[in-house]
């Protein structure tokens, strides 16, 4: 039954593609098998383009650029010395956050093929062969990936250069880790080569931390090092993640492609897979600004994959490089329009927190692309930025305007006081693929005063518990107006498991101003068992902050409106239908007006802020009797708490 399943789901997908896409996908497919012969007789590298070597004196510009502007920070802000040096001794101890998941030790030998989380080890064989999903087995691939991204060595290249008193121990533990990396993993064999998009990244963060290191290795450790990243390039070269409709995978091989390429000699291939970074960035960052995955979190990562293929392409070109100005202009401003007074991200769709270069501490903040548009020199990723493009001026002279009020790339976004409240609206993401989506249409994220207020339960895991994660994907895991005892779309058949293609999505949504009142209205025509779903948001500024939230719709059956509250809120009844969601910071009030309504339930839910992680936190949930049309009012009151 299951392959029954598996080969509609790829006869359909190929029907959508047309014959075009379906015959590029099937040569990628093919790919591999095609190389085979070449991978287990060792001969790859024989076979390797004398114009895809990298040159070393390019290695040693790379480093000299990163460390100038890596040691101007330290006079600019002093305290980054320190900031370093914390990261150096991490890494040195040999222990590293994966994901959401807690902490876990840096691999050698088999462990690089290993799930440390839950003992679950790959075997070392060519890399179709890897079954990476495992169904049937309690593991998750993505923490295996994560640390073989190797994002601790630029940790300990940029200890190494700051602090002298660490330079010797962090590059004898460079050398032990990328020795070991490279023999436990030979070229397509073994788990940590079945995803370009992580060959891609790993790519980045062996050669910036190479660079810097570059003066300090012996000329064995470094000719290692250059066959390393031009296996790599080869890889990416060969099995580009490439579908009908691309997104970040592939985007991802064309950063590390271009960032490699940027090492070579060879001006025509440099100008050849720039343009194709530029001409895929431009195509996948929508006019309006918004990524076309249509998941807030994946937009960052990929304006961080835009940044660094730029800074590459900028260090060589930078007249090729200008031409991504205007695309970071619209991917950023388009962010910042439904970020909220801190520079977060609300988590709408998938949010795996994943990063290139691990220099940001939330996969929410987008606080340091910001610096670059205003110039501000004391972010760490924007220093390393400007310190790979060469240049101070790097993206700087980028409008700064945001993106008025609307349904940009599906979400809008509102601010009024200290209230950032964004909704879900709008198509589905991939052009209708939904890879990352929910069924969130309408769903609601509110932050006030710098805090996470009214969330969503984020995403878990893909691969992990697939029950786990249809849950965290449908409509119950979302602040909507449901069916009671129905989700509102049962998903489809992806590529992994299920996925919210077909869901509902929002057939018109925009913002108004109603008096000293702002408005969003949205409408689903169709949302499972139920018709069309009206759903209108309120803000006043007064004293404190009110808005409402009026959802309304025609349905014979019980009806429920669930609302989750973030990490450290308390809920109490304090009346029939009116409840205190109380934090340390927070005090506010919610008031259900407009229906009978059959009663109430305090709930606690697994909030997953991060892939992997797990929040404990309470919810209320509304459930209304009845038939024909309601009208549901969920009032608001929030303040700041004076201590």
């Amino acid at each position: 039954m299951r392959l029954f399943i598996r080969a509609r789901y790829y006869l359909y997908r190929m029907g959508e593609a047309g014959w075009r896409s379906t015959t590029q996908k099937l040569i990628a497919k093919i790919a591999p098998y095609f190389w085979w012969p070449v991978y287990v007789s060792g001969g790859f590298r024989g076979l390797r383009r004398r114009s895809h070597n990298i040159a070393f004196a390019r290695v040693q510009k790379l480093g000299s650029r990163i460390a100038s502007f890596l040691e101007a920070q330290v006079v600019l802000r002093p305290i980054y010395r320190d900031e370093s040096r914390q990261r150096a001794l991490l890494a040195l101890s040999r222990t590293w956050t994966v994901l959401g998941y807690g902490k876990a030790e840096i691999p050698t030998g088999i462990g690089w093929l290993t799930d440390p989380i839950h003992e679950y080890t790959w075997p070392s064989v060519y890399f179709p062969f890897v079954d990476y999903v495992c169904c049937e087995q309690v593991c998750d691939v993505k923490i295996a990936w994560e640390l073989s991204r190797l994002q601790f060595l630029p940790w300990l290249a940029e200890g190494a250069l700051l602090n002298e008193d660490l330079s010797d121990e962090c590059r004898e533990q460079f050398i032990s880790i990328v020795e070991d990396w490279i023999q436990a993993n030979p070229p397509g064999f073994g788990v940590n080569w079945t995803c370009a998009m992580e060959v891609a990244i790993r790519a980045i963060n062996l050669m910036t931390s190479f660079a810097l290191f570059s003066s300090k290795l012996d000329e064995r450790v470094c000719a290692l090092l250059r066959s390393s990243l031009e296996d790599h390039f080869t890889f990416l070269r060969r099995f580009p993640e490439t579908s009908d409709v691309t997104g970040n995978h592939y985007l991802c091989d064309l950063m590390g492609e271009v960032a490699i390429a940027s090492l070579f000699d060879n001006e025509d291939i440099f100008n050849q897979l720039a343009n194709r970074f530029i001409d895929e960035c431009d195509a996948q960052f929508e006019p309006d600004g918004v990524h076309l995955e249509r998941s807030l979190v994946y937009h960052r990562l990929c304006m961080d994959v835009l940044t660094l293929g730029g800074a590459f392409i900028h260090a060589r070109n930078p007249q090729m490089s200008a031409s991504l100005t205007s695309v970071f202009n619209r991917a950023l401003n388009f962010a910042k329009s439904v970020a909220d007074s801190r520079g977060w991200l609300p988590i709408f769709g998938d949010a795996d927190g994943g990063m290139v270069l691990h220099l940001q501490s939330e996969a929410r903040d987008i606080s340091d692309l910001c610096s670059l548009q205003s110039g501000a020199d004391h972010r760490t990723f924007a220093a390393w930025l400007r310190g790979i493009a060469g240049d101070g001026q790097y993206l700087r002279n980028c409008s700064s305007e945001i993106i008025g009020p609307g349904p940009h790339g599906g979400f809008i976004g509102l601010k009024v006081g200290q209230m950032s409240l964004s909704m879900r609206v709008g198509d589905q993401g991939l052009r209708g693929r939904a890879p990352h989506d929910h069924d969130d249409a309408t769903s609601i994220w509110a932050e006030f005063s710098g805090n996470d207020f009214i969330i969503d339960r984020g995403c878990h895991s893909y691969t992990l518990n697939s029950s786990r994660r249809l849950h965290d994907i449908s409509s119950s895991s979302h602040n909507v107006l449901k069916a009671a005892n129905y989700e509102r779309y049962l998903g489809r058949e992806g590529s992994i498991h299920l996925t919210m293609r077909g869901a509902p999505v929002c057939s018109e949504a925009f913002i108004t101003q109603v008096g000293n009142a702002n408005v969003i209205v949205a409408q689903i025509n169709s949302a499972g068992k139920m018709g069309a779903v009206h759903r209108i948001v309120r803000v006043d500024k007064g004293d404190s902050l009110s808005f409402e939230v009026i959802d309304s719709c025609v349905f014979n059956d019980q009806l429920v409106l669930s609302w989750h509250f973030a990490p450290g809120f308390q809920v109490q009844p304090i009346g029939k239908a009116c409840f205190e969601i109380r934090n340390t910071t927070i005090d506010a009030y919610l008031e259900f007006r407009g229906e009978q309504y059959e009663g109430f339930e305090i709930f606690d839910y697994s909030f997953a802020p991060n892939y992997g992680a797990n929040s404990m936190c309470l919810g209320i949930r509304a459930f209304i009797g009845g038939s024909g049309h309601r009208e549901i009012i969920s009032r608001f009151e929030v303040r700041s708490v004076i201590n």
